[in-house]
């Protein structure tokens, strides 16, 4: 059984606009969690629109690397081999849930016109984390990640000997993630 940090290490977010979805390896899943079961259509669909959202796509192309399916040759190649991979159920997708903030009974004062309230309650803060790994599945040490956050900063951060980079306290939204430290000659874009 995955330990959480295991699985917080090989979750991934995918959120393009209308549904957010998380993706783990199917040995990262809890009892309690209920992955979506992908019929062969419904996951070529699902990839497709995953594929058209630069953010998403680049998890994606991280999840290729993850699995050793990054160098394939072609986009159609990749989506083809992430189309598998869901089906197959060796990568697996749950639905995020965009639970509201529940309301307590001091919160409806917080609309009246009487000036009693505190105002709207601030958005979770949250975190990101970036694993780089090679083609063949193995850390990408010691290279410089520049985060542009959800609110408009950036940070630069180093990758430790997993592979690993991370930032705490942030914003609920979506990062821009930029390799800083890219071999020109060996990167090819998606």
């Amino acid at each position: 059984m995955a330990t959480q940090q295991d699985r917080e290490r090989s979750l991934w977010h995918i959120g393009t606009g209308a549904e957010d979805y998380f993706l783990l390896p199917r040995g990262a899943l809890r009892a309690n969690d209920r992955p979506i079961e992908w019929s062969e259509d419904g996951a070529q669909r699902a990839v497709a629109s995953w594929w058209l959202d630069g953010v998403a796509r680049m998890q994606l192309l991280m999840i290729l690397m993850r699995f050793g399916a990054f160098d394939l040759g072609d986009e159609a190649a990749q989506r083809r081999r992430l189309t598998q991979l869901l089906q197959s159920g060796v990568l697996v997708a749950l639905r995020r849930a965009h639970d509201p903030l529940p309301q307590t009974e001091s919160d409806d004062d917080d609309d009246d016109d009487h000036g009693g309230g505190t105002g709207p309650r601030p958005p979770e803060k949250t975190w990101i984390e970036v694993e780089l790994v090679t083609a063949a599945g193995q850390p990408f040490a010691n290279r410089r990640v520049r985060l542009e956050l959800p609110d408009g900063t950036a940070v630069e951060r180093t990758t430790d000997a997993q592979g690993l980079c991370r930032a705490d306290g942030i914003d609920p939204g979506t990062c821009k993630v930029t390799l800083l430290d890219v071999d020109k000659v060996a990167w090819r874009p998606a």
